[in-house]
């Protein structure tokens, strides 16, 4: 992978936290199946770790997602850059979230305009 970056240590931040997060899917997706019950009772305490569980997976793969995303842009030489304005993301603010495909003026217009759910 070429990276386009001076600071190649939010690339193996990133590389680490993929792997973590793979692990982490397989946890919850095992978690999940061995929970599978057709005839569960609505109030079932079962029921509530299911939901969590799901949540949690959702949550991790939107995080791989994001983390998927940034690591192409590294392989294209864009690792850094804003997505919306092609400025420079700050180092400090990719040393602290190495998956930001964003600066900091572009993400906070992105949840003025959609408060909810918004990645890097």
């Amino acid at each position: 992978m070429t990276i386009q970056f001076a600071n190649h240590i939010p690339i193996i931040q990133l590389n680490r936290q993929r792997c973590r997060l793979e692990q982490k899917i397989r946890q919850f997706e095992a978690r999940l199946r061995a929970r599978i019950d057709p005839d569960i009772d609505e109030a079932d305490p079962g029921l509530t770790e299911q939901t969590v569980t799901l949540a949690l997976l959702n949550n991790a793969r939107e995080k791989l997602n994001s983390i998927d995303r940034a690591l192409r842009q590294a392989q294209n030489g864009g690792y850094g850059r804003c997505e919306t304005c092609g400025q420079r993301i700050n180092p400090e603010r990719l040393e602290i979230f190495p998956q930001a495909i964003l600066c900091v003026a572009c993400k906070s217009t992105l949840e003025a305009k959609f408060p909810r759910r918004l990645a890097a």
